[in-house]
């Protein structure tokens, strides 16, 4: 959703003490944890004064908020969904969202603006997948760390993911990922304790090991997944989609 900079953005204003309180509770609601953790003493507040928010539209014409505090956008407000923690927030809180792994190079494709495709989907520590349903807020990290790297939403219930059984489609849709146009709008930090994607752990592995062979398939379906999605989109075009395209492939080959 962030891949471009925003198209457009309001000014920022500060939420009156009421607004913020309101959101506040409206995100102590959708992450009961958060409300457990923010309340003790000493804790910092979940969402600080002051609280600065901006509408905004994507290069997508998608509409929302964001909410800025301390030079960080820390959430934002999408149309039918609870408030959502940016990757910021989730350093913070890790703890707030259902976690899915994956490896580091299909990292790198959420980055570059792709959805996380099942093959990509690999089970957690405890060997499994969240227990989630269709639309539900999870974050999505690589293997062997426990930060979230991007934000989305489920495509399908999780029990109808089959992981790591070559089975097709997309499993989150993503909103917001670690590097993309919203966290730039950051202080561009970087996760706690973070290697870079490139996985220096999974180079160092044989390449003929049962682990090694699995992420690389696992990266492998990932792209191939994507490449049949669009593939379908092209075949779907009508044919007069298809001849206005034409002029401009031949502009392009000039």
């Amino acid at each position: 959703m962030f891949k471009k900079p925003l198209s457009q953005i309001k000014s920022f204003s500060p939420l009156r003490s009421s607004d913020r309180r309101r959101f506040q509770n409206d995100a102590y609601n959708a992450y009961p944890t958060l409300k457990e953790k923010c309340s003790q003493e000493g804790a910092s507040p979940l969402m600080p004064d002051p609280l600065l928010s901006a509408k905004f539209s994507t290069s997508n014409n998608v509409n929302g908020i964001v909410h800025v505090a301390n030079n960080k956008p820390l959430w934002l407000k999408l149309e039918g969904l609870p408030p959502i923690p940016t990757v910021y927030t989730l350093w913070e809180h890790p703890e707030a969202l259902p976690m899915f792994y994956t490896v580091g190079p299909v990292i790198q494709k959420l980055i570059d603006g792709a959805d996380l495709m099942i093959p990509g989907v690999f089970p957690g520590p405890d060997g499994t997948i969240p227990a989630v349903e269709k639309g539900d807020l999870v974050a999505i990290t690589v293997r062997g760390y426990s930060y979230p790297l991007a934000v989305g939403t489920m495509a399908l219930a999780s029990k109808d993911i089959k992981v790591r059984s070559g089975m097709k489609g997309k499993a989150i849709y993503l909103i917001h990922v670690y590097h993309d146009a919203l966290w730039a709008m950051g202080d561009k930090s970087d996760p706690p304790e973070m290697k870079a994607l490139s996985d220096d752990e999974y180079e160092e592995e044989d390449e003929d090991s049962p682990q090694a062979k699995d992420e690389a398939e696992g990266l492998a379906d990932n792209v191939e997944a994507q490449l049949s999605v669009q593939d379908a989109k092209i075949h779907e075009d009508t044919p007069q989609q298809q001849e206005d395209e034409k002029p401009k492939l031949s502009a392009a080959g000039r």
